[in-house]
């Protein structure tokens, strides 16, 4: 209801980088279509940078070589609708599902700068436009839900969630 028409779509992805080169070649595989300025690709990287460090510190052990490592980004973006006078921007939301090879993350997750290795993934993007009138005139029950669901307020949920986020 909030995400009407929603689109999807499903590739495999094989990048071959170096772990020195891997954050650049995989933000530009994630985020390359939206041409976002070199700041907000700094920043990304900053982001990316953590959830490596983080991941690094599981130390995740598989049982299976067909098992993968998976993760969850989503974003919004505000977008211009066209003709609009005054200009009038409409919230884009997008969600990207990366399934990692396991032998992608190790070697990523690897010491080495200069050995070359194919990281390879599946990734499964989903988007829509979000029906603002809904959200504004369910807003207070949104808000109302998730206090009553985590107990918390805006502030403390939202560093629950760990969201992060760019300025363009």
């Amino acid at each position: 209801m909030y995400l009407p028409g929603m689109e999807a779509s499903t590739e495999t992805k094989s990048l071959s980088t170096t772990s020195a080169d891997l954050h650049v070649d995989l933000l530009n595989a994630l985020f390359g279509a939206l041409s976002l300025p070199e700041s907000v690709l700094t920043q990304l990287d900053g982001i990316l940078t953590e959830i490596s460090e983080t991941l690094k510190s599981l130390k995740l052990s598989f049982s299976s070589q067909s098992q993968t490592l998976n993760h969850v980004v989503s974003f919004y973006y505000l977008s211009p609708v066209e003709g609009t006078s005054p200009p009038i921007n409409e919230m884009k939301v997008r969600f990207l599902y990366l399934q990692i090879d396991q032998n992608s993350w190790k070697a990523s997750a690897g010491k080495s700068s200069v050995e070359h290795f194919s990281f390879d993934m599946i990734l499964t993007q989903t988007s829509s436009t979000m029906s603002s009138g809904i959200v504004s005139a369910n807003t207070s029950n949104i808000v109302n839900s998730l206090m009553a669901l985590t107990a918390k307020d805006p502030d403390e949920i939202s560093k629950l969630t760990g969201a992060k986020g760019v300025k363009v």
